[in-house]
């Protein structure tokens, strides 16, 4: 852990930084995301590690969706996608008649 409070300090700054000076809190919040995703590749096969056993942690492949419900998500976004470009389509067409 080369920076423990690059995070903290991002958060901070990003949080009162005046409106007026937009790129050093866009650059502290970029650090804040900079440092949340350091923990999250190190601590990688852990979503939720435990305190107190880590049999009982949460890793990403005890927490993951069923596959059959992941082939689902999968068709009904492809779906939604068709859908609104349906929508699109027809409202452009259909604008100024």
């Amino acid at each position: 852990m080369p920076f423990p409070g690059v995070g903290g300090g991002g958060l901070v700054g990003a949080r009162y930084e005046r409106p007026a000076q937009g790129t050093r809190a866009f650059l502290c919040s970029c650090l804040f995301s900079w440092d949340a995703h350091q923990r999250r590749v190190r601590w990688y096969p852990y979503v939720l590690p435990s305190n107190s056993d880590p049999a009982l942690s949460l890793t990403v492949s005890n927490t993951a969706a069923p596959l059959y419900g992941l082939k689902v998500g999968l068709v009904w976004s492809f779906r939604h996608a068709a859908r609104t470009g349906y929508f699109v389509y027809t409202y452009r067409s259909f604008s100024g008649r």
